[in-house]
């Protein structure tokens, strides 16, 4: 159940069903069809995520990972696994207790040298850091409606375009738009706009893609 309030922020209420049915062996099937480098995007929503990491880093693939919801269930991921953590900033202070993004920064550099965090800050843009990389980016304004679903279309968009080899900066633009338009529109997957929607966006208002 999503409700919305009179901000546009959104509230989310879940009952897992299927999700919490994922056991090893449908596991094992659907990893025996991914190859070395491919890329795996999980969210703390499904059953036997440890098991995945393990399994999946087994065949050197590239795990993102959103730990969303946060709950206790996170401290028996072994982090040093995963390639790419995408959060918010709700998220990172539930898992790290530090409210400011670079302390937040810091807390993961510190315990995973290796591990490359995509911190989102809302209506403040928000955050890249790798081990010899460190990017602010903006967000981008819109008439804001309707929030839901806007972290999932920043996190497709970058992924879509870093899958792809794009540039980087490029790429978080391209993110950081799509998930700006995503807040104009009520819904969820409905609100996801189409990558001509935000080409067409970034060209009305000179936004430079790269």
């Amino acid at each position: 159940m999503i409700q919305v309030d009179k901000d546009a922020n959104n509230s989310i209420i879940v009952e897992a069903g299927a999700n919490k049915k994922i056991d090893k062996p449908y596991i094992d099937q659907v990893l025996a069809e991914f190859e070395e480098g491919d890329y795996l995007l999980l969210q703390n929503e499904i059953s036997n995520l440890p098991y995945i990491v393990d399994e999946a880093s087994k065949r050197k693939m590239k795990i993102v990972l959103n730990p969303s919801p946060v709950d206790e269930s996170l401290k028996t991921i072994d982090f040093s696994k995963i390639d790419t953590l995408i959060l918010n900033e709700t998220e990172a202070y539930e898992i790290s207790g530090c409210e400011d993004p670079d302390k937040i920064i810091d807390y993961f550099r510190d315990r995973y040298q290796d591990l490359k965090l995509l911190l989102t800050l809302g209506k403040d843009g928000g955050m890249y850091s790798s081990k010899d990389t460190k990017i602010e980016f903006d967000s981008f304004k819109t008439n804001a409606i309707d929030t839901t679903g806007a972290g999932d279309t920043f996190l497709g968009y970058f992924l879509a375009n870093i899958s792809k080899d794009e540039d980087l900066e490029k790429s978080l633009k391209l993110a950081s738009l799509g998930a700006g338009l995503a807040c104009s529109k009520k819904g969820a997957a409905a609100s996801i706009p189409r990558l001509k929607e935000v080409e067409a966006y970034a060209k009305e208002n000179k936004v430079d893609l790269g």
